[in-house]
This record gives structure tokens, sequence and C-alpha cells, in this order.
């Protein structure tokens, strides 16, 4: 291992194999890299050894190292005064079984370097963390999607709820139940096809041992690995992170439950809050009126409560109806008239767009959206902009590019010159990205209840059959007498037919 250690640049290994795998030689490295530092202990200070410069990566409002809740520290502190005499009262206290390397380590050193760009989560799951636990840098979700997205926050209320206690923490038989259904019944949703699935439960552990083995008679082993369906307590999950999340609550009416308020549940909510990236299923027994208002599971249930709600093709977009966005007339909801016409052209195909979308602090003319993706579109007008307006425009394209954004330009004095020509590199570009028109429906709207006004002459239509029957009057056969160019009602032509349809001379295939 000594002779391989030079050959090979970087070494990734968990850290219980450190010691086992390489010599405990001082700089033995040029930097050591600690991922997930707020779960390593401090049976981790040993990695300070291996290089003059480590670089910690943790989140002290998440999972710390478990440790045992009825452990004293007094006994600690008594120790750490006896062995370690020499060192600094206040220095002394951060050594203790309930501290970790990234804590440790954050208040030994002012400078911070606050990561707050977050792809993992959508928007709405990741919004309850960012205000509960990050007011003072909130949390700046970048996560891309497109129209046909899960929504984000499904609450379910289990009626007839109730915990028996055990060892290991309180039990919600028909949580679980419900719970469980739910993950078969997603498991065999065709919307759901390659996605993961994980199950959190917010309180002990004997609520994730009844759910696991009711999965695993009730789920094929090779359904559990195609899903990668993990069950567990929120430190369980630390670093992980699913497609689709199940919540279990446990809590029942009746039960009086003690608030959860203190840092250690603060954490152990975060975490559980945030292991989703497409949606989070939440399992309640009760009501937020049946829990303290300072309960953390209180403002969280009225969080999904309040915003389980069909998803939105692009949170905070407005997407005009098609037949208010005028060609030569300024609409408050575009930057431009440049930009109205761009916009007419487009949902004028079928296409859902919204214009002026703010993204990360900075906005974007026009978004089309649609599948699993979404397309900026620059309209860049005629009046250039000088250079400190030119190096602005490229350090957010940059920006937004490096977040998983893809952009598509268009000059005005082309698209003016031929808009067909102008836009027609455009079509193909939207085929690749998954991009799609979307369907019109007969009320109007395109499907999710969004107005689209009267629908293109090439765009699909769907019509229900009742709707054709009442379009269409009926026609007596004596309004067809005298015309040449009319066929002889069947009937005439063929009696049999009129005995298997009468009056119309069709069968019934």
């Amino acid at each position: 291992m000594e002779i391989a250690q030079t050959a090979v640049p970087a070494w990734v290994m968990p850290i219980r194999e450190v010691l086992s795998t390489i010599p405990a030689v001082r700089d033995s490295f040029d930097v050591v890299i600690v991922d997930e530092g707020s779960q390593a202990g401090l049976d981790s200070l040993f990695l300070l050894w291996l290089a003059p410069r480590v670089i910690v990566v943790g989140d002290d409002r998440q999972c710390t190292p478990p440790v045992d809740p009825a452990q004293e520290l007094d006994p600690v502190l008594d120790r750490l005064d006896a062995l370690l005499p020499d060192v600094p009262a206040w220095l002394r206290v951060g050594f203790t079984p309930r501290s970790s390397l990234f804590s440790l380590l954050r208040t030994r050193f002012g400078e911070v370097i606050r990561l707050r760009e977050h792809f993992r989560c959508m928007p709405e799951i990741i919004e309850w963390s960012s205000a509960m636990f990050y007011r003072d840098a909130p949390l700046l979700p970048l996560r891309q999607f497109g129209a046909d997205r899960l929504t984000p926050l499904v609450a379910r209320f289990v009626p007839h709820g109730f915990t028996a206690g055990t060892p290991t923490g309180p039990r919600n038989p028909a949580e679980a139940e419900a719970l469980v259904a739910q993950v078969l019944a997603c498991a065999e949703d065709p919307r759901y096809a390659g996605l993961s699935f994980g199950v959190v439960v917010t309180q002990g552990t004997a609520q994730a041992t009844l759910i696991r083995d009711q999965l695993a008679e009730r789920m094929s082993a090779a359904e559990h690995l195609r899903r990668r369906l993990r069950v567990g307590t929120p430190a369980d999950f630390q670093g992980d992170e699913r497609d689709v999340v199940f919540l279990s609550l446990v809590v029942a009416p009746g039960d009086r439950p003690v608030p959860l308020t203190r840092l250690e549940y603060q954490r152990r909510f975060n975490v559980a809050a945030s292991r989703a990236r497409d949606q989070v299923w939440l399992f309640h027994s009760v009501s937020p009126a049946d829990l303290d208002h300072q309960d953390l599971r209180h403002s969280y249930l009225s969080y999904v409560l309040s915003a389980a709600r069909p998803a939105a093709p692009l949170p905070g977009g407005v997407t005009p109806p098609l037949a208010e966005v005028a060609a030569d007339r300024p609409h408050p909801a575009f930057g431009s008239l440049f930009e109205q016409r761009v916009f007419r052209h487009l949902a004028g195909r079928g296409y859902l767009v919204t214009p002026q979308v703010e993204v990360n602090g900075r906005r974007v003319d026009l978004v089309v959206a649609g599948g699993r993706a979404r397309l900026a579109v620059e309209c860049d007008g005629d009046v250039g902009p000088g250079p400190t307006e030119i190096a602005r425009e490229f350090d957010r394209e940059r920006e937004l590019r490096r977040a998983g954004w893809r952009f598509w330009r268009v000059r005005q004095s082309d698209f003016e010159l031929d808009p067909e020509a102008a836009l027609a590199s455009l079509w193909p570009r939207l085929a690749a990205t998954g991009i799609t028109p979307i369907p019109v429906e007969r009320d109007g709207t395109d499907g999710r209840g969004v107005p689209t006004g009267p629908p293109a002459a090439h765009g699909p239509v769907r019509a229900g059959a009742d709707e054709l029957l009442h379009r269409w009057r009926p026609i007596a056969l004596s309004e067809l007498e005298g015309l040449d160019d009319v066929p002889a009602p069947a009937e005439r032509r063929d009696p049999a037919a009129a005995r298997r349809f009468p009056g119309t001379g069709l069968s019934p295939g």
C-alpha cells in the first residue's frame, strides 16, 4: 500500500478503513477532504494528522453522530479536566461524544464557506427546511424540471390511527398499512417508472421495523432492488437521497405528545424533509390542531397541507392566455413587444411558455416547459447593451448554464425579417430536449387548467363523443330528397341493413 500510495493521486474510502489502509504518518497526503463532517465523531480527529491542509464538508443543522441520550456529560467533562489540564477550559468542553468533527472545527476557524445552491429537491420540498433552519442564508433551489413533474408534496390523512408503545418507540399500524399500500400502488404506476423509493419514520425505530417487515412480505426482492428501497430513521438517510420519499409522522390523536423542539429533533426533521428529489408523501393520523404550535410536527404538517396541490409548471411564473397577448400592444407580463411576438409563435404551436421567469435572482425572457425539461429562450433586441450590461448578461447565462439550464437565442432583426426562418432551428431543439406541445382540451385549457386561447389549426384537439353528438343535428330523410350528389339511404339499397340498424343502414360494427 505504501508503494501504491505514491502512484494513485486520490484515495476515497470510509473513515473506518483509513488506518487499516494508510500508515499513520504525518502529512501522508497534501489535502484531506472529509465529507459529511457532521457525522464524523471525535475519533476522526486523527485525519488532521494526515495532511497539512484539511477541507471539512458538513452541516451542523443535520444529524450528528449517534449517542446515548441518557449518557451524562459530567463524568466526561471531569475526565477531560483530569487528562487535559493544559488545554484551556473553553477548548476542552468541545471534546465530548456529542461533538462532531465539523462542529469542533467550525468553532475554531472563522472562515466558513456557505454553500447555498440546492440542486437535489423540487423548490416546494426544500422551502420548509430553508425557512426553518437556514433563515440567515436561505437556500437557492436550482433543481431543473419540466411541466410533467410529479406533485412535489402530497398529504394523506389516516383515520382511526392509534399508537402502541414498544421498547424502541411507538408504532402506528394503521398509518403503516396506508403507507405500505401507497408504496405498492406507486410501484405499479407508470408515472413512477425507474424512480427510487425511501421510507422515513420521524419518531423511534419500531414503526420503521413494522413497515420494513410488511414491505418484505408484499413486495418482491427484485422490486426492492429496482426501487433501491430503503426504510429507516432520518439518521439512516443522512447523506442519502431518493426520488420519492414516504414519511410517517407516527403520532396519533390522544397521545398528548411532548412537543419536539430540541436541536436534536430539528436536525432529524431537516434531514427527513430534504431527502426526496421529486415527491414527498406525508402520512399523518393527526391534524395540526392536535399538536402544540411549537412542535416541529405541527410546523411541517401545516406546511405540507398548505402546499399539497397540483404541481405548477413553473412556480412563480404566470402564463397568460394566448388571446390576451397582442403583437402590437404591450402586455405587463413581458419585457418587450419582441418577446410577445416570439411568445405568440410558440404558444400558437401548442407549447407551454412562461415569460419573465426568475431563477436565482436572474430573469429569463421566455421559458418553454414540457415533459421533464425546460428551455430558456432569450430574445436579443436590436438596441445593443453597453459593455457593463454585456458582461452582466454573460455572467447570468454562465451561472444558469452551470445550474443546468439550456439556452436558445433569437435576434430581433432576424425575426422581423423572416419569423419562420429565425425560429426554424428552435423546433428541432425543443424536440431534442424532450419538449412537446401540450394537447388542447375542449374547454380551452392545456389539460392543467391553463387557458390557451384558440387552438392552432395544426395542433391536436380532443373532443368528447357527447360534444360530437350535440354538434351534429339529426337530418330527416325528407331533407335529402332532391340532392343528386347524396346517395340513396342504405335501407333503400339494402333491406337487410335496415334490419341491422333501423333508420340508418348502418351495422352496429
